[in-house]
């Protein structure tokens, strides 16, 4: 990202993040298309295939950085990252970021099943139905322009608000139509608060910013790896109305964010 210069991160970190939110969904499509047509184990094969290949782009596109050795040792590195959390205001941060891929991963998790059992939906319709879910990521790319125009903590609140109301209506509407839709609008929010929270925790780093960021996207995937796990406790109405009670504590928590580069 250093080779960015500083007006242009926030609309990099923006394309960034809508490419792996965007992966979530559409991994999971891929892999459902090849373990119905070929089975399980090609979904490990195709996905190691796209893997190598990603790894040797890697090396012929990606330009060379410099890099500063300090000397320190593993332990001494990883040491320094946790001591971040010393900061309150990292710690808020960090607490915000748990919170998003839990409920977005969590919430596919469990809806797939409440619509096959409820609704009667098959596969191939359920696949149609997280592919919804890429409209909502539109939003992701345009994160840079309006943290620019209104500030970080206010596309962070109106982000969260979103999420947390798309999740709500999700629990509340009665058809797949009105579910698939409201879907599109909690997948919009967490579009947008995923790169202006990078934006943010990166600000809140100062001089530590690249552990500050690599803390936060170890937080971020903690919280996409523990979503299943909360998902299979209950049925989808619990589990949704769980989801947004923890997205509401995080919308709270947002207003009492400190951001330097805002004076608040």
């Amino acid at each position: 990202m250093n080779i960015y210069p500083p007006v242009k991160r926030p609309t990099a970190v923006a394309l960034i993040s809508t490419g792996f939110l965007l992966a979530g969904i559409v991994g999971q499509i891929v892999s459902s298309s090849i373990a119905s047509s070929l089975g399980w184990p090609y979904v490990f094969i195709s996905f190691a295939v796209v893997y190598v290949l990603a790894f040797l782009l890697t090396l012929a596109i990606l330009p060379t950085v410099p890099v500063k050795h300090t000397g320190l040792s593993l332990f001494a590195v990883w040491k320094q990252m946790f001591g971040l959390l010393r900061d309150v205001s990292l710690v808020k941060g960090y607490t915000i970021t748990f919170t998003l891929l839990l409920s977005f991963v969590g919430m596919y998790s469990s809806l797939g099943g409440y619509l096959a059992n409820t609704h009667g939906l098959k596969p191939e319709q359920l696949l149609s139905i997280r592919a919804a879910g890429i409209l909502g990521m539109m939003m992701s790319p345009f994160a840079g322009k309006f943290t620019a125009r209104f500030g970080y903590k206010r596309v962070l609140l109106a982000g969260l608000i979103g999420a947390t109301t798309g999740l709500w209506l999700e629990w509340a509407m009665p058809t797949v139509a009105l579910i698939t839709l409201a879907s599109v609008v909690f997948v919009a929010g967490i579009s947008i608060v995923v790169p202006t929270l990078i934006n943010i925790i990166g600000i809140l780093g100062k001089q530590a910013r690249g552990g500050a960021v690599a803390l936060y996207t170890f937080i971020l995937f903690l919280g996409a790896s523990a979503g299943p796990i909360i998902a299979a406790l209950a049925g989808f109405k619990v589990i949704s109305l769980v989801f947004v009670g923890i997205l509401t504590s995080s919308t709270l928590l947002s207003l009492t964010l400190r951001i330097p580069k805002e004076g608040r």
